[in-house]
């Protein structure tokens, strides 16, 4: 029926919660901020991560975009290893592929990160 596909990463194709929450621990400690409430952290998981900053800590723009700087720091050495695939997605992605689909991913991280 349709041609063309448009998988969200975050939560539909990766179990990216992991990766994320622990990626925001690793910036808000380097803030001295040290968070003991996981379902908080959880908030930051889907949204752009500086806006999520801002409204969850109340950082300044400027702090914001360090605090995204030390996530993707965290990200690049860690936090891709911690966002496995859900079951099924890659033989569902292969079939797709097969029966000549297009697909595309959606995701407000950095390229390099997807």
């Amino acid at each position: 029926m349709y041609d063309i596909i448009l998988f969200d990463l975050d939560g539909t194709l990766t179990e990216s919660g992991l990766g994320i929450v622990n990626s925001i621990i690793f910036a808000l400690e380097r803030f001295d901020i040290h968070e003991k409430d996981i379902e908080k952290l959880k908030k930051f998981i889907g949204p752009p991560l500086a806006e999520s900053f801002m409204k969850f800590y109340d950082f300044t723009g400027e702090d914001a975009k360090l605090a995204v700087g030390f996530c993707q720091e965290y990200l690049k050495e860690k936090g891709i290893f911690e966002a496995p695939l859900y079951t099924g997605i890659e033989t569902l992605l292969r079939d797709l592929k097969e029966a000549g689909k297009t697909l595309y991913v959606a995701t407000s991280k950095p390229e390099v990160f997807a």
